[in-house]
């Protein structure tokens, strides 16, 4: 494997495997999966979260770094994007919910349906959101 200046060895095979993939879902993707490590659903938990915080701020996770330098944020240095002051409390918190460490920790699928529904009338216009 050639060496790239200033990484260890383990940053070096993330950075050249996802420099050979070249695609921005890496955002969105746990470190777990990112390492190539055995995971489950709960990686997929994770992804949701940031597609919840892109829906809510309008803006790619990490967007103020390359593809590469948000992967090896995710999968070295286990780093989460920023949370917005201007997402509301309830779904900041669902957030970190989804995107807790350790995977087990976060909550399935059927209980994240169970909290939206719950939301639901927080965010509908006149009761109605059909």
């Amino acid at each position: 494997m050639p060496k790239i200046h200033g990484t260890r060895r383990y940053d070096q095979k993330i950075l050249i495997y996802f420099t050979t993939l070249g695609c921005r879902l890496i955002v969105h993707t746990s470190s777990i999966v990112i390492r190539h490590e055995r995971y489950s659903y709960k990686a997929d938990v994770y992804s949701y979260a940031l597609v919840i915080l892109q829906i809510f701020t309008r803006k790619e996770p990490f967007d103020e770094v390359d593809a590469i330098e948000a992967a090896r944020l995710v999968a070295i240095e286990e780093r989460r994007p920023r949370i917005s002051s201007s997402i509301p409390r309830i779904i900041s918190e669902l957030i970190e919910k989804c995107w807790a460490d350790p995977p087990s920790s976060r909550p399935s699928f059927e209980l994240i349906c169970e909290e939206l529904s719950v939301m639901r009338p927080l965010f509908t216009c006149h009761g109605s959101v059909d």
